[in-house]
């Protein structure tokens, strides 16, 4: 395993840690919970204090969209998959789509209009499909669907399903996060008919040994390793401080590999809670390069 060093704009360094090397069709996948500016500051539809141990300066939309922005745009990639988007039509989108980038957004139903979004290069790919759907009768939780084939791309076609949500929060749900996670392979078993390779992003709000986790280990693999000590994917502190992993890309092994995944910084090169002056969101952005399995 070699790694190389990845500096994101601001200073927060994060490593790369490079498994294979990567094949004329690699794909890069970014998937990322930006903290919707609706949940970033005290508002009347909230009782409590989002942040109470951050620094509120930081947290304006005016400030953390521009660091969103670059933090995308620098990672580069072919996919990206956001949670918590509450500025789609008035900022990522119009933002991204200088930098090549079509994309599909849906708001949860009910909340606080905040929802999920998938982007993709144009020069990379191009959408055949999208679908969204309500990961159960009465959830607020959406799942969308995106069938991607490659622009130009020789026979046989490099086709790709890309599948993000954002799970239901709070500890005390893992039985209905599970639900939700049954629902969300059901639907993409019935929108992937052809059985193309499927990539899964999203804010699943529980740890890898939950429920939901185990159900989706049995038929995807984490692009990441999450049994890494010190591995990580959110750090905040609200009536408790709470640092662990809740963010996945999953994949299929027998139809890709990994080729790299940009890792959580060591505890030196983040010294505060999220967020902070150097980072936009409470939860990491996880970037994974794939290789095609021939």
């Amino acid at each position: 395993h070699t790694s190389s060093m990845s500096t994101t704009p601001s200073g927060l360094t994060r490593d790369r840690l490079v498994l294979e090397d990567a094949g004329d069709d690699a794909i890069t996948v970014m998937s990322w919970n930006i903290l919707a500016d609706v949940l970033a500051l005290p508002n009347p539809k909230i009782k409590d204090v989002p942040f109470p141990h951050a620094d509120q300066t930081v947290l304006s939309w005016e400030k953390r969209s521009v660091a969103i922005l670059s933090r995308i745009v620098s990672a580069d990639p072919d996919i990206v998959c956001l949670m918590e988007v509450d500025h789609f039509a008035d900022w990522i989108e119009p933002q991204l789509k200088t930098h090549g980038y079509s994309g599909k957004f849906q708001a949860k139903l009910g909340g606080f209009g905040d929802g999920v979004a998938v982007l993709w290069k144009d020069s990379i790919f191009s959408l055949t499909k999208f679908e969204y759907s309500r990961l159960g009768p009465t959830a607020s939780q959406v799942a969308l669907f995106a069938h991607l084939v490659r622009v130009g791309a020789s026979v046989p076609r490099k086709e790709l399903v890309v599948a993000a949500t954002h799970l239901k929060a709070k500890s005390g749900f893992e039985e209905k996060r599970l639900a939700q996670g049954q629902c969300l392979l059901k639907e993409l078993d019935a929108f992937n008919q052809l059985n193309h390779a499927a990539i899964v992003c999203g804010d699943f709000n529980d740890v890898p040994e939950s429920p939901v986790s185990q159900l989706f280990a049995q038929s995807f693999t984490s692009s990441y390793d999450n049994s890494l000590q010190g591995h990580w994917t959110t750090w905040k502190k609200r009536a408790t401080e709470v640092k662990r992993t809740i963010d996945y890309i999953w994949f299929q092994p027998k139809k890709m590999s990994v080729v790299s995944t940009l890792s959580p910084p060591a505890n030196g090169d983040c010294p505060q809670l999220l967020p902070a002056s150097y980072y936009p969101s409470d939860h990491l952005a996880l970037v994974s390069q794939f290789n095609y399995v021939s």
